[in-house]
């Protein structure tokens, strides 16, 4: 194997639950819980209503269920169903490095795999933290999607997916690489994408689909199925097709310095390069007197935020997926709404005309000082200027959910009743909460999906 693929299976085949600190197990706890609130809370939506028809076309034997139904299907369309619910709503957290991506999404693929294998609690823990480990590593060490780059990122997905499966079947090193190697050469996403002229739904699998790749090809791995020696470093490899060469990312040590604790968990329902934009615009909504009509809101931000979220096509949002990346309409909902919520994202809300020409009062430029303060904050100001001349304005570098400001036990419980009070009881809530504070103690990964099985119809 290269180097790269040795590293990296290395890692994962190495990392065992006593390797993580109590705040990591901690912090790993509440992606889970956080995840999973975004899986279920995206249920009724179309994307949801696909992905389980056709997971619902295969039958796992052991199998994994997928979310929200009682259904064993085979662990790889489980694993793409429920990390497309998952990522459906743009909710589930976020890394911002050199490269940025969704590594909660990868959560599905150990938890489809955990099932069916009979992996315990402690398992799931040391593959999640493995996951965002190689995830964000590789994130922190090259860029193949912002600026020039060809890419998107989830084409990442299958390397950590491949790498934290195959710790959670126990495969050997050499397995490992092998599954890394297979998934690596067999899949890449273009960032056509997310630079169409469209947001097509396509955007919230094409990560899901890479963790399914990930899962496929630890169980191919398995059984014996090889892949390139060299799928990073050889001729045609990703380094010679994809990014050109990078390092090996140095990877946690166990001693508190893992990525997963790095990452945002979102307070607001919207794209991660918004979070701040909006957290501005609800504190300018309590600002405002009543009544008061704005002619105008310059926003201030940085050019990553700039480049997918304030592009002129984003004045234009025609569904979920494209309001929910452009920064004008979380502008406008927050700042006419004092929230950007769950309450803001529906097909009346995204197509009220009221809404729209709201956003055409807002303008967006960028400046170089808050880019350069990326990816340690996500910088950006808002100014409001109501018809007689009053400014009401707001900075914000971060907010609750960023590294600098974790969210809590509350805050997560918060938003994952909030999430999933429509779809299962208060009871099953519950239970769920329970399993998941406790999941270190908890054999069987069935049980907690037993406890998130919609009680109607959807």
């Amino acid at each position: 194997m290269d180097a790269m693929t040795e590293g990296i299976s290395r890692y994962a085949r190495g990392l065992d639950y006593e390797d993580i600190d109590p705040e990591t197990v901690r912090q790993t706890k509440i992606r889970l819980i956080d995840s999973l609130a975004c899986g279920l809370a995206s249920y009724d939506y179309p994307v949801g209503r696909m992905v389980r028809a056709v997971a619902a076309g295969t039958d796992g034997n052991p199998g994994s269920t997928v979310i929200g139904t009682d259904h064993r299907s085979s662990p790889e369309l489980a694993a793409f169903a429920n990390s497309a619910m998952v990522r459906f709503l743009d909710c589930n957290d976020t890394y911002h490095s050199l490269d940025s991506g969704h590594p909660s999404d990868q959560l599905p693929g150990v938890l489809a795999a955990a099932e069916m294998a009979g992996a315990d609690g402690k398992t799931v823990i040391a593959a999640t933290v493995a996951a965002y480990e190689v995830y964000c590593g590789l994130c922190d060490v090259a860029n193949i999607s912002w600026g020039d780059s060809r890419w998107y990122n989830a084409t990442w997905g299958p390397i950590a997916s491949a790498a934290a499966v195959s710790r959670v079947l126990g495969l050997s090193q050499e397995q490992t690489g092998h599954a890394i190697s297979i998934a690596l050469a067999s899949h890449a996403s273009l960032g056509v994408i997310t630079r169409g002229d469209q947001v097509p739904l396509w955007h919230a699998c094409a990560d899901p689909n890479a963790v399914r790749q990930g899962v496929f090809a630890a169980l191919l791995a398995r059984e014996g199925m090889d892949g390139p020696l060299d799928p990073f470093e050889g001729t045609y490899g990703f380094f010679d097709a994809i990014s050109g060469p990078f390092p090996m990312p140095a990877l946690g040590d166990g001693n508190g310095g893992f990525r997963l604790n790095n990452t945002i968990v979102k307070r607001y329902t919207t794209c991660s390069h918004t979070q701040t934009a909006a957290e501005a615009a609800v504190r300018i909504h309590g600002q405002l007197p009543q009544d008061v009509e704005i002619a105008e809101v310059l926003v201030t931000t940085n050019s990553y935020t700039n480049e997918v979220c304030g592009r002129p096509d984003r004045w234009r949002p025609n569904g979920h997926k494209t309001a929910n990346l452009s920064l004008p309409y979380c502008i406008a909902v927050g700042l006419s709404e004092g929230g950007v919520g769950m309450d803001q994202f529906t097909e009346a809300k995204i197509h009220d005309p009221d809404i729209h020409a709201f956003m055409q009062r807002v303008r967006v430029q960028e400046d170089p000082e808050f880019s350069a303060a990326y990816p340690a904050q996500s910088m950006t100001a808002v100014e409001a200027i109501d018809k007689s001349g009053n400014r009401y304005s707001a900075k914000v570098g971060y907010t609750t959910g960023f590294p600098q400001e974790p969210i809590d036990e509350d805050g997560i419980e918060t938003k994952f009743r909030d999430m999933t009070a429509h779809l299962i009881t208060h009871d099953q809530q519950s239970r769920a909460l329970e399993w998941l504070w406790s999941i270190e103690e908890k054999r069987d990964v069935g049980e907690l999906f037993r406890h998130l099985v919609v009680s109607r119809e959807g």
